[in-house]
């Protein structure tokens, strides 16, 4: 298999060597207890300690081997799961349970209602007028109206609202400007129209 890419059989097989690297970790957990009750009772024996230690020390080689090992799985297993970076809402799903995606490949499109914004097109006539920053008024086509603020300004114009078409006068051009509206109420949707509406001063 590719680098990154975890099929169901490989998933399986994760997981079941995490679950027998976590059984034989136990094992091994207790006998390295065992061992050492043992020696604490041989210490008449220097032989019987010397060996028990032996013992021990080879059992814990083990224990470290075995947690190395579940670690390695648990990694492994990691991979199969997707966790996004903000709570959202699924917009769309470019795959279905049990499907291989390589690294890098999109899987969802997610909105954070939270974070929406609108964006009108303003002539280079009143452009000036607007700063970052700003408070406007943007009317939902309900007829609902909140604030926005300004947050974006285009540093290069647009298309031309008004073009001169017998070229005796300049086309009047547009930059774009984006305004944060709070949502917590959740009556904006991605994609919807409003409409921004500029002071006269």
């Amino acid at each position: 298999s590719k680098e990154g890419v975890v099929s169901p059989q490989e998933l399986d097989q994760a997981r079941t060597a995490n679950n027998a690297a976590q059984a034989k970790l136990d094992a091994l957990k207790k006998q390295v207890d065992a061992q050492r009750a043992t020696v604490a009772l041989a210490r008449s024996n220097a032989e019987q300690v010397a060996m028990r230690r032996s013992q021990v020390v080879s059992n814990q080689h083990q224990q470290a081997a075995a947690v190395a090992q579940r670690a390695k799985a648990e990694v492994r297993l990691a991979y199969t799961e997707l966790k996004a970076p903000i709570d959202g809402i699924v917009d769309t799903r470019a795959v279905r349970i049990g499907e291989v995606v390589n690294p890098g490949q999109p899987v969802v499109t997610l909105i954070n209602p939270d974070d929406l914004w609108v964006r009108a097109d303003v002539e280079e006539t009143y452009i000036d007028r607007v700063r970052l920053g700003d408070k406007l008024t943007v009317r939902l086509p309900s007829g609902v109206e909140r604030e926005g603020t300004v947050f974006y300004r285009g540093a290069d114009a647009g298309f031309a609202t008004q073009r001169d078409v017998s070229r005796t006068k300049r086309d009047i051009k547009t930059f774009e400007i984006r305004l944060r509206v709070d949502n917590s109420d959740r009556r904006l949707a991605l994609g919807m129209t409003a409409y921004v509406l500029l002071p006269l001063q």
